[in-house]
């Protein structure tokens, strides 16, 4: 325990693993490691520490005011005309048609890449519009941001467009007061929540093989079908559809998530980003195959990017609410402390088909039922798969 610091409190539990206190830390005194669980946290060296008290400044876990409302939100459904670009996409493309717009503008782009050597997701810097690939795609587990988060704190002068979690994004609005905040363009995502690092691990070391190349959501079946396709070494290409698929259920489940994340409010507010996009789930894209964005715009500057490349786009304004209502926001996960001991045990073990047992136990009849209805509506014709889906959400 040290005063004056984020670790007043020997509990560390509900840190959300953004990675400011250490990036902020004058003394370089923190850094940011794996934990039992398989979650960032930040590691101190007392030595160093001077309980300066920066490093509480900009965390989360010590606001007591989180803001909840926001005034002027635009809301809008939106689809690149780019066919490649919106076919490689994990929805309608819409971040990669910022960055480029961003990139235009001046802005350095810093985006989550997944690298298949270390098989961890890296928050890093790009500023040319032919690297942006990288970035195309969800990556279902924590990005590691602090050399990146480094990056911007030492160039205050320099203009960033920064994409991120919920938490990531709240920690450097905090920060941005210290610089010109007009510099930062905040890109958020409507969160659902992180699960450990060991789901991952788990499911890639029971493949016995590596990879060179993964999507975490390929729309070979179709945007609500989407699967992992994953490339090994070889060139030999197999994909993995969400349904019945250890990685994707244990996800969906919510058995694994970073403890902060089971409360989140920042994935429930507007107010700290200037941008948050996202699928465009529900009833009124439900018989599209091909994938369409949702797209919120908070600030002057978020929505003059939107309206700069609105030329490129398929963009019409929605109503904010109905696209929240099929999202996370506003909404608290389950807590079972129980299953997530004997989950993550099994998952840092390798032992994914235990932890997956573990999971499909705790189902309840009505759940088993209707997984074994998704399951036959899979087998169906698309267009009949698209009608029965509404009911099955």
């Amino acid at each position: 325990m040290i005063k004056n610091s984020v670790f007043e409190t020997d509990d560390l539990s509900n840190c959300t693993s953004c990675g400011i206190c250490a990036a902020t830390c004058p003394k370089s005194a923190i850094q940011l490691c794996l934990d039992e669980s398989g979650f960032y946290r930040p590691i101190i060296n007392e030595k160093k520490c001077v309980s300066c008290g920066i490093c509480k400044k900009y965390c989360y876990r010590f606001d007591k005011n989180i803001i909840d409302t926001v005034d002027n939100i635009y809301a809008y459904s939106a689809i690149t005309k780019d066919k490649s670009l919106l076919r490689e996409s994990s929805s309608g493309g819409i971040s990669e048609e910022i960055m480029k717009e961003c990139i235009s503008q001046g802005y350095t782009i810093i985006g989550v890449e997944y690298d298949c050597q270390s098989n961890k997701a890296y928050s890093t810097l790009c500023k040319n519009t032919t690297d942006l690939a990288k970035y195309r795609g969800s990556k279902y587990m924590q990005s590691y941001t602090l050399d990146a988060l480094k990056i911007i704190i030492g160039n205050t002068t320099s203009k960033y467009a920064i994409f991120g979690t919920p938490c990531q994004i709240y920690a450097l609005n905090k920060y941005a007061k210290n610089i010109k905040r007009e510099n930062l363009l905040l890109i958020d995502i409507f969160c659902h929540g992180v699960p450990s690092y060991f789901l991952w691990n788990a499911y890639i070391n029971s493949s016995g093989t590596t990879f060179s190349n993964i999507k975490f959501r390929t729309k070979d079946y179709g945007w609500h079908n989407y699967a992992i396709k994953m490339t090994n070494s070889q060139g030999k290409t197999t994909l993995s559809k969400k349904i019945n698929d250890p990685f994707f259920d244990l996800f969906f489940s919510k058995l694994c998530f970073n403890p902060a994340c089971y409360s989140c409010k920042l994935r429930s507010t507007f107010a700290y980003t200037d941008i948050r996009i996202g699928d465009y789930w529900g009833p009124r894209f439900n018989n599209n195959y091909t994938g369409v964005s949702a797209v919120i715009t908070l600030s002057k500057n978020g929505e003059n990017i939107i309206s700069n490349i609105s030329n490129k786009i398929l963009i019409n304004s929605r109503n904010w609410n109905e696209i929240i209502e099929n999202q996370s926001y506003g909404k608290t996960h389950k807590y079972d402390k129980e299953r997530y001991d004997q989950i993550i045990s099994n998952l840092k073990a390798n032992k994914i088909n235990e932890a997956y047992t573990i999971y499909l136990k705790t189902l309840t009849k009505r759940q088993k039922i209707i997984k074994s209805i998704k399951n036959i509506i899979k087998t169906l014709p698309k267009p009949l798969q698209f009608s029965l889906r509404s009911f099955f959400r």
